[in-house]
C-alpha cells in the first residue's frame, strides 16, 4: 500500500510538473518568440529548413515535424522507458492545444527582438526544465539530449540542447539569409541553456526548504534532470522576507484566536 501511494503521488507530481511546463513553453511561444521573429530551433527548425530549400511537392513543415518526432520518439521509448514516452507523448499533445488556444484567445503584443530573446530565452529554459523535472521532454531534440545525457552524465543537459539549437539556428540563418534575427535567436538559446541548468535561490530555510535544507528536490536522484545550485543571492534581503511572512501569519492567527475567544458563541459553549 504505501509503494502504491509514492506511486501514485510521483505520478501526479510529474504530471504537475509536465502541464505548467507545457504551459509555460506555449505562453512564452505566443507572447515572446513568434512575436519577436525568435526561432527556438528544434524539429519544426529543421522542417522548415527542409521545406523551404528542398520545396517538397507534398511535405509541409507539420508533416516533416511528426515524420522526424515519430523515430525519435520510438526511440526513447526503447532507450529510456514508457514513462518517458507517454510523458513526452502528452507534453507534446498538451503544448500543442495551448499553442493554438493561446493564439485565438492572446493578442499578438508588440515586441522588441532583443527583449523577445532575454524573456523568451529564460521562459524557455524554465519550462524545458520543468518538463524535464517530469521525466519527459518537448519532443524534438529535447529526447535526443536526453538520450545523450545517458553517455554523457556529466555534461549539463542545457549545454546539449543548446549546441544542437545553434547548429539549426545558423543553417537557418544561411538558408533564410537573415542573420539579424539568427544572432537574436541566439541570444535567446544561450539564456535557455542557463535558465536550464542553474537554480538560483536567496535563503535556505531551515524548517520546510525544498533546496539543500530540509528537501533537496533539484538534487534528488530519482530526478534525471538535476542543475547547478547557486545559493545566498540576496540572502539577508529574502531571509527578511520570510522571517516577515512568517511573523505576520503567526499574528494573524493569534489575532484570530482572541477574537473567536471573547465572541458571545464561544462564552456560551
Amino acid at each position: 500500500m504505501k509503494a502504491l501511494n509514492q506511486q501514485k503521488t510521483e505520478l501526479f507530481r510529474n504530471i504537475l510538473f509536465i502541464t505548467l511546463g507545457s504551459l509555460l513553453y506555449a505562453l512564452n511561444f505566443d507572447l515572446f518568440l513568434e512575436p519577436g521573429g525568435i526561432s527556438s530551433g528544434c524539429v519544426s527548425g529543421i522542417a522548415m529548413i527542409i521545406v523551404y530549400a528542398a520545396h517538397p511537392k507534398f511535405l509541409t513543415v507539420g508533416i516533416l515535424n511528426a515524420m522526424i518526432n515519430i523515430p525519435l520518439f520510438l526511440c526513447g521509448l526503447k532507450k529510456i522507458g514508457r514513462h518517458f514516452f507517454f510523458g513526452s507523448l502528452y507534453s507534446t499533445v498538451l503544448t500543442s492545444v495551448f499553442l493554438d488556444l493561446f493564439a485565438r484567445i492572446l493578442p499578438v503584443p508588440a515586441v522588441e527582438p532583443l527583449v523577445a530573446a532575454l524573456f523568451g530565452g529564460v521562459f524557455m529554459g524554465v519550462s524545458l526544465g520543468l518538463v524535464f523535472l517530469g521525466n519527459a521532454s518537448t519532443g524534438g531534440v529535447d529526447i535526443v539530449a536526453r538520450l545523450m545525457k545517458l553517455k554523457f552524465r556529466n555534461f549539463p543537459i542545457g549545454k546539449i540542447i543548446l549546441c544542437m539549437d545553434l547548429t539549426i539556428a545558423v543553417i537557418t540563418g544561411v538558408v533564410y539569409r537573415d542573420f539579424n534575427n539568427t544572432l537574436y535567436s541566439v541570444i535567446a538559446m544561450v539564456v535557455s541553456s542557463m535558465a536550464l541548468d542553474r537554480v538560483v535561490y536567496g535563503s535556505t530555510d531551515a524548517r520546510a526548504g525544498a533546496c539543500e535544507s530540509v528537501f533537496n528536490i533539484p538534487g534528488c536522484p530519482a530526478l534525471n534532470h538535476r542543475p547547478e545550485m547557486t545559493a545566498g543571492v540576496l540572502q539577508e534581503e529574502c531571509a527578511g522576507i520570510m522571517k516577515r511572512f512568517f511573523k505576520e501569519r503567526r499574528a494573524k492567527r493569534k489575532a484570530l484566536r482572541q477574537q473567536a475567544a471573547e465572541s458571545p458563541e464561544t462564552a456560551e459553549h
